[in-house]
C-alpha cells in the first residue's frame, strides 16, 4: 500500500483525505494528459472484478482502500493503474492509432 502501515495484527491504517485528493489529482492529471480515453467495457468489468475480490475493497463505498479512489470511475480510465498491480495498463502501445 502507498504510505498505509500494517501492524502485527493486519490492521492497516487507511488514507487520510489529503492523500486521497492527491492521488486522485494525480489519476485525473494522467488520464487528461493521455487524451481521456476509457477502456472497453470488457476491461472495466474485468477490473472492477479483481477490485470486487481484492481486500482492500471498502465495499460499501466502492472506495480503494490503497489509493482511496473511487473505483467506478478510476476503473474506467486507460490510463489507470491498480496500485497493488492487480489491473492490466490498459494503455494502447505506441503504434495503437485510436
Amino acid at each position: 500500500m502507498s504510505k498505509d502501515t500494517e501492524d502485527d495484527d493486519g490492521y492497516v491504517k487507511p488514507l487520510s483525505f489529503l492523500e486521497m485528493v492527491k492521488n486522485f489529482k494525480e489519476t485525473t492529471k494522467e488520464f487528461i494528459n493521455n487524451g481521456g480515453k476509457l477502456v472497453e467495457p470488457m476491461v472495466y468489468t474485468n477490473r472492477l472484478g479483481k477490485c470486487n475480490d481484492c481486500e482492500h475493497l471498502i465495499r460499501e463505498k466502492m472506495r480503494c482502500g490503497a489509493c482511496g479512489c473511487l473505483l467506478e470511475a478510476k476503473a474506467k480510465m486507460k490510463s489507470a493503474h491498480c496500485p497493488q498491480g492487480k489491473w492490466e495498463n490498459g494503455m494502447p502501445d505506441k503504434n495503437d492509432k485510436k
